[in-house]
């Protein structure tokens, strides 16, 4: 591909409200109906690997875990081995943001506040 090029890789049946990826081998996508999306970039395969509950404002993947920014403020969790969810902890305002450094999660809320949270 070249600069500028653009292929249309797969239609979700609505329309994408986050995505992340992990080491460049597999995109995770939350679609507005909730759906959590693990999608292979070498070779196209789709799988529907759960259901998140509210609004997704923005998603952060690493190795083990998707986070999850929530519209009402709600920090959540998916293990992506043995497919759990949790609540983290709430804030008072929506999270707008995700990001890793280390063992700290960033978070970023539209109150325009950053707050760290220690994932190790």
């Amino acid at each position: 591909m070249s600069a500028g090029d653009s292929t249309m890789l797969k239609k979700f049946r609505d329309p994408i409200v986050a995505m992340s990826a992990w080491a460049g081998t597999t995109i995770y996508l939350v679609t507005k109906g909730g759906q959590l999306h693990s999608y292979t970039i070498s070779g196209g395969a789709d799988a529907e690997i759960a259901h998140i509950r509210g609004d997704v404002k923005c998603m952060y993947t690493d190795l083990t875990t998707i986070y999850f920014g929530m519209g009402d403020g709600r920090l959540l969790s998916y293990t992506i081995s043995d497919k759990s969810n949790s609540e983290l902890k709430r804030y008072d305002s929506a999270i707008v943001t995700l990001n890793i450094l280390s063992t700290i999660l960033y978070v970023g809320t539209a109150d325009g506040r950053l707050h760290q949270y220690e994932i190790s």
